[in-house]
Parts: C-alpha cells; structure tokens; sequence
C-alpha cells in the first residue's frame, strides 16, 4: 500500500510539472505573439538590392555612353569619302581611284568645306583630266561656295585660260548677277568672273570672258564695270570700251570714268605739294602720271565721252574741266579746250567757274589758255 501511494504521489508530480511547463511554453508564445517582427532588417535589405541593381545600371549605361562617344571619336578620325575625293584631285591621283572614290559614295557636287564643290579643287590645281570627269559624271559647273564663287570664277581671278576654255566649252554662266533695270547700285551683287579678272589685271581672261558675252556694263553697289577700273589704266579702259562699255556711267559718287582720270591728276598734284621737298624722281613719277592721264582722256574722248558733264550738288556741279584746272596739268586742260570744253557756264551758276578756279591756284598758264 505505502508503494502504490508512493507511486501515486509521483505520478501526481509528474502531472503537475507537465502542466507548470505547458503552461510555461503557451507564457512564452504569448510573449513572442506581443513582440513586432523586425520589419527594419528587411526595409535594408530591400534598399541595399536597389542600390545594388542601380550601381550595375549605371555601370551599364556609363560604358554604352563610352562606348557610343569611342564610336564617335572613330568616326571623326575617318575622313569622309567626299574630303578623300578632294585630297585625290589635290595629289593628282589617277582617273581611276576618283571614279573608285565616286563608286564608294564621294558626289561630284556636295561641297567638301565652305562650300566649295571638287569641281573648285579640281579647277584651282588645274587637273583638266580631273575636271573632265566631274563634267562627265554631270557635276554643277555653275555650283558657288560660301562667299557665291564659281570655278569660273578662280579661272579668271588666276588667270587659269585653259581651265576657262574647258568650262566655257560646257557653258558655264559668265554673268551671274541678275540686276534689275532701276537698281543702278544693286547692294548685294556678288563679284562677276569678269570683275575679277579685271581686278587682278588678268586682261587676256579678260577678253575671253568678253568674248563669251560677259556684260561689260555689269553694275555693283559703287558702280559700274568701267567705274572700277583704275581710270590711269588705259588697256583695261580700252578693252571694256571696245566690247561695249558706256563711256558716261556715274559711279556711286557721281563721278564719270573722265572725270576721275582728271581728279586721279588733282589728288597727285595734291600730294606731290604736300611732301614740301620734292625730288626729281617726284617730278618724274608726276610727268609720267601726267601722260598717263592725257592718254586715259584721249582714249574716253575717242569713245564718246562727254567732257561737259557735271557733277551733282555733293561735288558742286563741278566740270571735267574743273577737275583738270585743279590737278594743275596745263596738257589736260589744253587736251579739252581744244575738244570744246566750256569755259563759261550759265548766268544761274552761282559757284568757281573754271577761270577762278584757275586765278585761285596762281596758274599763269592756265589762266592764258582759258
């Protein structure tokens, strides 16, 4: 009996600390049901896999932006097709690497810099083979750069006479202004070939431009052909006269190609007084200078020029033989008395006439002939 109670009390024991730890574990769940879960730990490893991600695409985009700027730089340090065409007609190279350059994409029109076409490389080195081949493939003969030049254009400012008779041949334009009848000084007219070469003295291209129809009388905005041209320069003066030239045209200033030859002869007296010792290589420079005008005024005078015209109101209505009292040449102003110059204007003229003029320089001489 003492063992089976003995038995009971343990096994009664036993039960009890089955419940106490029972109830020990349910405390404990409780316990860890009331405690939040550490949200903050997965908060951070979510933004440290963005961070992860954004630094890879970065990457990323930063060696594709390397890669495209390496492509480009590549592509800069490739000279295009039509920059090796014209490297080509430079260095004369053969016929056929231009029609292999022109087969890989080089144009014989699209400029190559400042807008100047191979055509104007091929013209300014004079390779005729080369220009042939531009014509032939239908180049623009009459393509301009950026300041409005035509390859005929570099032919007559260098004088390049075969390279003109090969684009004349294919009828490149000679006048490319189109000048309205009342714009006397048009303001943006470009330089015609026939006012360059005139410019740089190139007479033989000159006169094949003339030749082919080039207007003589082609205005710009201080005047006309014949207006530019230095009026001591009897050959050019000439030339333009006999294809057509007029003998009276005003320049922007008012002034007729006879009067300037006179006023060219005042400004040199001018000088020549200003210099106050005077040498005798002066005196000849004036003596030369000085037939150079009586030649220039014979010229205009034997093509119809008119030595009584006058000046407007900016010059004082100023005759050509105003002009040639003050330049001081007695020749001159023989030359024009004896062509029918007027020594006495109308009662209404209220300023110098030529005698006072005259009487107002000391010129004794002068003042006899007159």
């Amino acid at each position: 009996a003492q063992q089976e109670r003995s038995e009971q009390a343990q096994e009664e024991s036993q039960e009890t600390d089955h419940e106490e730890e029972e109830e020990r574990v349910e405390g404990l769940e409780a316990v860890q049901e009331e405690i939040p879960e550490p949200e903050v730990e997965a908060d951070e490893s979510e933004e440290a896999e963005k961070d992860a991600s954004k630094s890879a695409g970065s990457s990323d985009t930063e060696e594709g932006n390397q890669d495209h700027v390496g492509r480009l730089l590549v592509k800069r340090r490739q000279p295009s097709t039509q920059r090796e065409l014209a490297d080509a007609i430079v260095r004369f190279a053969s016929l056929d690497e231009l029609e292999l350059l022109l087969s890989c994409g080089a144009t014989v029109n699209d400029p190559v810099t400042q807008g100047l076409t191979p055509l104007h490389y091929a013209v300014w080195q004079r390779y005729t083979d080369a220009v042939q081949l531009l014509i032939r493939k239908g180049c623009d003969l009459n393509a301009r750069d950026d300041i409005g030049y035509t390859p005929l254009h570099l032919c007559a400012e260098h004088g390049y006479l075969d390279m003109m008779q090969v684009l004349l041949r294919h009828n490149a334009l000679v006048n490319i202004n189109q000048s309205e009848d009342e714009d006397l000084y048009p303001i943006d007219a470009v330089d015609e070939p026939l006012r360059l070469a005139l410019k740089h003295d190139q007479i033989e291209a000159a006169r094949v431009l003339l030749e082919n129809k080039a207007d003589p009388n082609g205005r710009y905005f201080f005047g006309s052909e014949i207006n530019l041209v230095s009026p001591l320069n009897t050959e050019l003066l000439e030339l333009l006269l006999k294809w057509g030239a007029r003998p009276n045209t005003r320049d922007r200033y008012g002034f007729t190609p006879i009067m300037k030859a006179c006023h060219v002869q005042q400004e040199a007296e001018e000088a020549l007084e200003e210099q106050g010792t005077i040498s005798g290589k002066d005196v000849l420079l004036h003596f030369a200078q000085t037939l150079k005008g009586i030649e220039s005024v014979l010229v205009l005078i034997s093509h119809g020029a008119d030595i009584n015209l006058r000046t407007d109101a900016r010059h004082e209505y100023r005759s050509v033989l105003h002009y040639a009292i003050l330049s001081g040449s007695g020749p001159i102003v023989n030359l024009l008395l004896k062509q029918g110059a007027k020594v006495n204007f109308e009662p209404e003229y209220n300023r110098a006439s030529p005698l006072h003029l005259a009487v107002l320089k000391g010129d004794v001489n002068i003042i006899n002939m007159l």
